[in-house]
């Protein structure tokens, strides 16, 4: 992508990044850290 001078990078997640269940702490951990490495990259 850096010598073509662009590119799409598609990142698929999950609803967990934005809400949580009981019992799925680490899970929901770590899609909440992917959406928000996504908002920052955006």
């Amino acid at each position: 992508m850096r010598r073509q001078g662009e590119g799409r990078i598609i990142q698929n997640s999950s609803i967990l990044g934005f809400m949580t269940l009981s019992y799925r702490g680490a899970y929901v951990a770590s899609k909440y850290a992917l959406e928000g490495l996504s908002d920052t990259l955006r």
